[in-house]
């Protein structure tokens, strides 16, 4: 709410700090021409661009100020709204308890064994076994073709290999 009261003179000061600055460059044109007048130009646009530079320095200065002030109300506001914030949850009233909860009660069956009857009918699962077991028994197959061809392989590299030289005798000390 603070914030809503500082925000129209802010803007308000902002169009001061337009308007200011919107003259001095109209006086800086003004003086620029009255100077192309004159015989020595170079040193009079040198001083009206002096004084146009000081005053849009000054303007500036200005903003850098409100920017501040602004920002420091922001951060005042921010801070306050936290501080509520942690207030309300400080404040808040506990939770109501909760009641315990209660499991339900199943019902008791009876630990007869059931009726042909109601028993669920039986499913056949003979064929899927038996896919999987050839399956399985193919896999078996594949694999021990493969590591005989791996030893067959091996056997024959090392069977085209130079001997290993023998060892060097010990020297004796």
């Amino acid at each position: 709410m603070g914030a809503c009261a500082a925000e129209p003179s802010s803007q308000a000061e902002r169009e001061r700090i337009a308007k200011q600055r919107q003259a001095a460059e109209v006086q800086y044109a003004q003086r620029e021409a009255e100077c192309k007048r004159r015989f020595v130009v170079t040193s009079c646009i040198d001083q009206a661009r002096a004084d146009r530079r000081q005053s849009l320095d000054n303007l500036h200065q200005q903003e850098i100020a409100l920017d501040e002030v602004e920002r420091q109300q922001r951060s005042a506001e921010h801070r306050r709204r936290r501080e509520a914030k942690a207030w309300d949850e400080i404040n808040k009233p506990p939770p109501e308890p909760r009641a315990p909860r209660v499991p339900k009660q199943r019902e008791a069956k009876p630990l007869l064994p059931p009726s042909a009857a109601s028993r669920p009918a039986p499913v056949d699962r003979s064929a899927d076994e038996q896919q999987a077991r050839e399956r399985f028994e193919a896999r078996q197959r594949e694999a021990q073709a493969h590591k005989e061809e791996i030893e067959k392989r091996n056997r024959d590299r090392a069977a085209k290999r130079k001997p290993a030289l023998p060892m060097p005798a010990a020297s004796s000390p």
